[in-house]
């Protein structure tokens, strides 16, 4: 891949991560303020429920930030856009659509 797609792409990874970070430190905050209702009104329900969906969030939002950090390591070791399946190059339209993504459609498609 040329130099100008890798520092096109190591660009958007940064500021996806960057994006990240505040939503991460957003959902940390609101994940310590909901109180551990464990009652059984219907607010505490509601409460429980956004605690769960908040903490769902945040441990996504984790994960894509650890793939997105591992992309960047990949640019600067050389192998962002090598299928860690085949060793064959991701497409850059996976790439576009994924910037983090480790393997091609194919591989990505296998079952595990």
């Amino acid at each position: 891949m040329k130099s100008t797609k890798m520092a096109k792409f190591r660009q958007r990874l940064e500021t996806m991560l960057a994006r990240l970070r505040g939503d991460i430190h957003f959902l940390a905050g609101e994940v310590s303020s909901i109180p551990a209702a464990g009652g059984t009104e219907p607010h505490d329900t509601v409460a429980d429920d956004l605690y769960h969906a908040d903490q769902m969030l945040l441990s996504n939002e984790a994960n894509i930030g650890e793939e997105i950090q591992a992309a960047l390591e990949r640019i600067s070791k050389g192998t962002f856009g090598i299928c860690e399946g085949c060793g064959q190059p991701v497409a850059e339209e996976r790439l576009e659509a994924i910037p983090y993504a480790r393997k091609c459609i194919t591989c990505a498609s296998q079952p595990r």
